[in-house]
């Protein structure tokens, strides 16, 4: 898509510059050709690098290619590059700016469900998105049988920690038809974070969330066919942050 070779562009261009890094380093770690880094960075020819290359180099920059479109559509909407949060963080809080330096501390116990030392493995329900519609207003015990399915995840602790299947393609390329992501539904909000909401339907929606000033946005992250929604002023509610996506064989 064209929206994602823009923002794939957009943060390689200031990642390069506040990393002081050339072209051919770039293509070193990529294992691709100068010319193609060249038209990556061009604004006219704008050559999309996807797959392993874009891994690659974005593993260079101490990030991962989610992040990277995260980034870069930050900056093409005018954000302060500086401000930006990853996404997908599941272990820790505090800010991890482009430049790879983390602010804040891991997680404490009074600020999170999340405990130091080993990761703690949970088994989560997965369930329908109608069932997530509901979610904060359930709090008997979830017994085995009303789960679709479950799943194991090390990404939260949170008791009422759920499962859901990806349906549809508004959150391509990050997150595929069919993959299982799993949500934190008593981790706060922030800006740039894929949430579960839900705003009067029966069914819960995914998206990502965009606070700019005083507006609030829900985007899909496929905005060629997808339009984004104004939530400004209108009453909505997030049922919880998604904080990882499991790989299920």
């Amino acid at each position: 898509m064209k929206n994602i070779k823009e923002q794939y562009r957009r943060a390689l261009i200031y990642l390069k510059r506040t990393h002081g890094k050339t072209i051919a380093w770039i293509a070193d770690k990529g294992a691709c050709s100068h010319r193609h880094i060249q038209g990556v960075l061009s604004d006219k020819e704008k050559k999309g690098i996807g797959g392993d290359a874009g891994e690659r180099i974005a593993s260079a920059f101490g990030m991962t290619y989610a992040d990277m479109l995260s980034f870069g559509q930050w900056i093409i909407d005018d954000h302060d590059p500086e401000q930006w949060v990853p996404p997908l963080r599941g272990l820790m809080t505090g800010r991890h700016t482009a430049k790879g330096s983390l602010t804040g501390n891991i997680a404490s116990e009074s600020t999170s469900n999340i405990a130091s030392g080993q990761p703690i493995l949970q088994k989560v329900p997965v369930i329908s998105w109608v069932r997530a519609g509901g979610w904060q207003d359930v709090h008997e015990q979830f017994h085995p049988d009303d789960a679709d399915d479950w799943i194991h995840t090390t990404a939260t602790s949170h008791p009422r920690a759920f499962a859901l299947v990806v349906k549809g393609d508004s959150m391509e390329p990050l997150f595929l038809e069919g993959e299982t992501i799993i949500v934190d539904p008593g981790r706060e909000a922030m800006n740039g974070n894929y949430i579960i909401a839900k705003n009067g339907d029966n069914e819960a929606t995914f998206k990502q969330l965009v606070v700019d000033g005083p507006n609030v946005y829900l985007r899909p992250l496929n905005t060629e066919l997808y339009k984004q929604w104004d939530m400004t002023g209108v009453e909505f509610r997030i049922i919880g942050v998604v904080v990882a996506k499991e790989q299920r064989y």
